[in-house]
């Protein structure tokens, strides 16, 4: 009977023991405040219905983007809302935030004292998502760079999470990639019917000489492969330095023919004291042989090696007499 009793009561306690392990390691992990371990299961941060974001500023290192939309829901630079931008592109990287994930609760009793542990006195990069009736701000403190981690916590929040790098790398972009660059018409050298340049008082008439090899038609050829290459700055403000205000750049009229009309296209050419310093701005193109009410975007593109030697070369010995 005791030996039965003994069994009954072994039997008993290693049911217990059984229960008592399910019931600990089923509990959530406490963490021990360090937040260096290997990254486990995702945690809940924080939830946006993206859709109803309204503006939104990345600043940080050398970023400093902000965006709004304007009353038809187009999203634009809020220091030039001129340039046109890629609001599908802007969408996109929003969307990482409809669910905002991390690997680690660091500390859920944050205090002012202790933000400095993290790099959140002085945070890395701050997201700003403004909404309707909410405007939400995220700061990324010190990165973990051999795990890709970032410290990151919601402002006015007592917590630090470890999160991906997917949510700042998502707008460390330069601006250029959020923008949508020009484009030049395609217009084929036999349409071409004169190029014209201006420089302050002073103006030259291009008519192709029918020519394959000469000078005028390598720089026609030129004119009409143009396309953006790189992207360097915007404003209006900021022409003087490139070369590219009224009186100091060139304008360049390409007049052609296109399906029966006459059309022409207009280049603005910031011309620098060396070859390497040739700026472009791209103008529209109007269904009339005239070379004045043309408007320019702002954007503004270095030209490529290729194109600089022949447009430089061709309009400085242009005017070089005059």
């Amino acid at each position: 009977m005791k030996k039965t009793t003994a069994l009954i009561i072994a039997f008993s306690v290693c049911i217990l023991l059984f229960a008592a392990y399910f019931i600990i390691s089923s509990l959530p992990e406490k963490n021990d405040g360090q937040g260096d371990e290997e990254a486990g299961a995702y945690l809940y941060v924080d939830q946006t219905d993206v859709a109803g974001v309204i503006g939104f500023s990345f600043i940080g290192g050398e970023y400093d983007l902000s965006f709004e939309k304007d009353e038809d829901g187009c999203w634009k630079y809020t220091k030039n809302l001129s340039l046109p931008v890629n609001g599908e592109l802007i969408d996109r990287l929003l969307s990482d935030y409809e669910l905002f994930l991390a690997t680690k609760l660091i500390s859920d009793h944050i205090t002012e004292a202790s933000l400095s542990e993290y790099g959140m006195d002085d945070p890395y990069y701050t997201l700003t998502l403004r909404l309707k009736n909410e405007t939400k701000t995220y700061l990324f403190g010190d990165p973990i760079e051999s795990k890709g981690l970032y410290y990151a916590m919601e402002k006015g929040s007592h917590s630090i999470y470890l999160v991906e790098k997917k949510y700042t790398e998502a707008f460390s972009l330069d601006l250029s990639a959020l923008l949508i660059p020009d484009s030049f018409p395609k217009i084929s050298e036999s349409d071409i019917l004169h190029v014209t340049l201006v420089c302050g008082n002073y103006f030259e008439k291009i008519i192709p000489d029918g020519t394959s090899d000469s000078n005028i038609s390598k720089f026609i050829s030129t004119l009409c492969g143009t396309s953006p290459d790189e992207f360097v700055d915007f404003g209006s403000e900021n022409f003087k330095t490139y070369g590219l205000s009224e009186g100091d750049a060139v304008n360049v009229y390409i007049t052609f023919s296109n399906e029966g009309k006459i059309c022409t296209t207009a280049l603005k050419f910031g011309l620098g004291e060396t070859k390497e310093f040739t700026y472009l701005l791209i103008g529209d193109t109007l269904a009339a042989d005239i070379e004045d009410d043309h408007s320019f975007s702002e954007m503004i593109y270095l030209l490529s090696p290729a194109e600089n030697d022949v447009i430089y070369g061709f309009i400085s010995k242009a005017f070089s007499g005059k």
